[in-house]
């Protein structure tokens, strides 16, 4: 998978479904 082709935002969605998109971009801080 090219992580690339994600935003974080995109990605936090997928990794943290449950979590605000705000709160998800954080844990990939």
């Amino acid at each position: 998978m090219d992580i690339r082709s994600y935003t974080k935002q995109e990605l936090a969605l997928l990794y943290f479904p449950d979590s605000s998109p705000v709160v998800a971009s954080a844990h990939l801080m």
